[in-house]
């Protein structure tokens, strides 16, 4: 039994379908990495970008506790100011672009003339300096030395893309089709090293 989904797409408002046109084009191109992996000048390349990512999940869970920090102590220090004048946002949603914002190098201080301009100045140094200066220093280390480990293993980078798309795609292949009237066996082992 097969279900079959239709959408109509005839009544929906252009901004809605925009959206949804936006986010297939950001999928595709993305899927455009994946081929990237048949050739052998970018398959390592790719394997790179995968492998950095992997390196960089603890660090993406300090940074974001880093930027939930500021972002609380400037949404709280915020409240101070006029109503509807919070210099963070008017929520922590707010806050939390603003302090992200603040941490990649987007400084907003034209808030800060409030009664506590001083610890907003100490904290906004203090976020530049853990933020700015550390976190994404540590984050170019990281990539540098996922970048050694990759290169210095580039064939076999390469060579694992491959294998990967190959195992992937192994349901395109039907094995026993291919070698219904077959008289050999196929065997695949691993190639050993000379030595």
């Amino acid at each position: 039994n097969t279900t079959v989904v239709i959408m109509d797409f005839a009544d929906a408002s252009f901004e809605n379908t925009n959206r949804i046109a936006a986010i297939s084009v950001l999928v595709l191109y993305f899927k455009l990495f994946y081929f990237l992996r048949i050739f052998f000048a970018t398959a390592y390349l790719i394997r790179m970008i995968i492998e950095i990512i992997k390196d960089m999940k603890f660090f993406v869970g300090v940074l974001m506790i880093a930027t939930i920090a500021f972002a609380n102590a400037f949404y709280i220090l915020g409240r101070n100011s006029a109503p509807d004048d919070n210099l963070a946002g008017e929520n922590f949603i707010d806050a939390f672009i603003f302090s992200y914002k603040m941490g990649l190098g987007d400084f907003i201080t034209d808030g800060f003339g409030t009664r506590d301009e001083e610890i907003l100045w100490i904290f906004f140094l203090l976020n530049s300096l853990i933020i700015l200066i550390v976190l994404l220093n540590l984050v170019i280390a990281i990539m540098g030395d996922t970048f050694d480990r990759v290169q210095e293993t580039q064939e076999n980078s390469m060579l694992k893309e491959l294998t990967n798309m190959i195992r992937e795609n192994e349901f395109l292949f039907s094995r026993t089709r291919a070698f219904k009237k077959a008289k050999y066996i196929v065997v695949i082992e691993p190639e050993k090293a000379e030595g």
